[in-house]
């Protein structure tokens, strides 16, 4: 996993995952899961 944040813009986030695509959709599935409950303080 890596960023861009820092190299274009400090309030922009931007990143990317070098991984197999099973595992990348397992990730979306569970930011999709975050974004719906909300993120945890």
């Amino acid at each position: 996993m890596g960023t861009f944040s820092k190299v274009l813009f400090n309030g922009l986030r931007v990143g990317y995952i070098v991984a197999h695509r099973a595992i990348i959709q397992e990730l979306i599935n569970l930011r999709w899961q975050i974004e719906e409950r909300g993120e945890p303080v």
